[in-house]
């Protein structure tokens, strides 16, 4: 059993690691196009339009355990942000 939540926290990681790469090589916030076992994401990329935060804290007005998602992605002109947090529910393990 606990071989195979070890295999599916490794499977997330590398889920994650794969939407952050691929948004930053889409909006052109890294140049070189490593394949995606090799590729360390960098807490920060920007650019004059976007900001793509991996795995940092969020401050709010209110408090929140949990408020670290995965991927943060800015976009500075429209003011959007979006917040992509991947999670696996315990029923299925």
């Amino acid at each position: 059993m606990v071989i195979i939540i070890i295999i599916i926290i490794i499977i997330i990681i590398i889920i994650i690691i794969i939407i952050h790469q691929k948004l930053a090589e889409a909006f052109e916030l890294i140049e070189d196009k490593t394949p995606y076992y090799k590729h360390t994401p960098a807490k920060v990329l920007e650019n004059e339009n976007l900001k793509l935060y991996w795995n940092r804290s969020i401050l709010t007005d209110k408090t929140i355990s949990f408020n670290r998602p995965d991927i943060t992605f800015m976009a500075k002109k429209t003011k959007n942000t979006f917040l992509i947090d991947i999670a696996v529910p315990n029923t299925y393990i």
